[in-house]
């Protein structure tokens, strides 16, 4: 069943949730006194009997669901725009955890990159948000409303209408989720040719003729690898140096040198925060990022870990994280999105066998990475803006501290 407003929607009256709906960007505004009441309504235009109600949705949140929309209330830029997408037919039920973390961090960065690399060169933003239902009906709701296995979106950076030198500058890609209620889930992101394949999405809406150059995709995996594999490596054998069980008391002993490291800019403030925690119960590695653990590992311990590319002769450990370390600061902070097939070779191989002598049993992880469409990688550019964009700002921040130590009680909050 068909739905327009200022979306569009194609609702499946049987499983009583959307198939899909259509929207774009028209503004990028935040709406005055908006309020924070939600009134879901039904769809004036359905029976009763062919969508799920507002009774139907009571108590899902018992069953650790939520309300979760495809076309995102905070995309539209005015009150009755927002009011608009709490329809039921625009509601399918999604993880708690899922809705909360993941999906929404997806939404928001998508947003800003839409702003910041479409909208501000005069492109339009068009996107489509779906669901995969689940084929059992073991996951329905207490109230029959079927329960998606996933969520997906695809976008498209229409620079179709601008000058000559402007009208190359659009984008596309797709990204998909599994719906499960956990706070990390792994999201796939595709080319539009990839994800129409792979998952055979049917639309009335013609998406192949937008794709994403090969460079763009070498950038992606080169990215993912450095992002989502390397720190796994980078953390074994950080744990392997500073045994866990003892790495607070490591911490404390050594505060003043740690400290010394804050006062020269090697580490930030929010690295030096999450070495010591205002709750100090439960300290792990875990929450480290690369160059926090490299930088101890390479001011306490023995390993030769130098922040130039080593000899490729020299293979032993500092000689690995290094190389893992270069290429993270080298290709991640870029946002070109650009990696020629040459380089792309060169610097995979590198960092490949430099995370395989590290840690041997990644491999399978790696396989996956090369061997799919972009299997396990999240909005990579997108990720990369937002880290390059906290760092900046943990920088600004420290700066205004020594300028003014009146200020206090700044807090960043990051969601993954």
């Amino acid at each position: 069943m068909p739905l327009c407003k200022l979306f569009a929607t194609l609702y499946d009256t049987s499983s009583k949730i959307p198939i899909y709906s259509a929207y774009n960007i028209r503004e990028y505004l935040v709406p005055q006194n908006e309020g924070f009441m939600r009134q879901w309504k039904e769809e004036k235009d359905l029976q009763n009997d062919e969508q799920a109600s507002r009774v139907d949705y009571k108590g899902v949140g018992n069953d650790n669901l939520n309300r979760g929309h495809l076309a995102p209330r905070f995309y539209f830029h005015t009150i009755d725009g927002r009011k608009a997408t709490d329809v039921l037919t625009n509601i399918a039920p999604q993880y708690d955890k899922f809705n909360q973390i993941t999906w929404f961090y997806l939404e928001k960065t998508v947003y800003e990159a839409s702003k910041s690399d479409c909208n501000n060169i005069g492109g339009v933003s068009y996107f489509l948000t779906g669901v995969l239902k689940s084929p059992d009906t073991q996951f329905n709701t207490h109230n029959n409303i079927n329960i998606p296995s996933h969520f997906w979106t695809a976008v498209c950076c229409d620079t179709s209408r601008l000058n000559d030198e402007d009208k190359l500058k659009g984008w596309s890609f797709a990204y998909f989720a599994g719906n499960y209620n956990f706070p990390n889930n792994f999201i796939d992101i595709y080319t539009i040719e990839e994800f129409l394949k792979n998952w055979r999405i049917k639309t009335r809406i013609d998406l192949h003729r937008m794709a994403t150059p090969m460079e763009d995709i070498n950038f992606l995996r080169l990215a993912g690898l450095l992002i989502r594999i390397a720190p796994c490596a980078v953390r074994q054998r950080f744990d392997l140096e500073f045994n866990p069980d003892t790495l607070q008391r490591f911490l404390s002993t050594n505060r003043g040198k740690i400290e010394e490291l804050r006062s020269k800019r090697v580490i930030t403030k929010a690295q030096y925060d999450l070495l010591y925690p205002k709750a100090s119960s439960g300290l792990s590695s875990e929450t480290f990022d690369v160059s926090l653990m490299v930088c101890l590992m390479k001011d306490f311990t023995t390993l030769d870990i130098h922040d130039v590319l080593p000899n490729e002769q020299i293979h032993d450990i500092g000689a690995d994280i290094s190389r893992i370390k270069f290429y993270r600061n080298r290709v991640v902070p870029s946002n070109s999105g650009n990696v020629t097939k040459d380089e792309f070779t060169k610097t995979w191989n590198c960092v490949v066998e430099a995370i395989l002598r590290l840690v041997p049993d990644l491999k399978p992880e790696i396989d996956a990475l090369i061997g799919s469409p972009l299997t396990n990688v999240g909005d990579i550019k997108d990720v990369i803006r937002l880290e390059k964009e906290l760092e900046n700002t943990s920088r600004r921040l420290e700066k205004l501290e020594i300028e003014n130590n009146n200020i206090t009680g700044i807090t960043f909050l990051l969601w993954y």
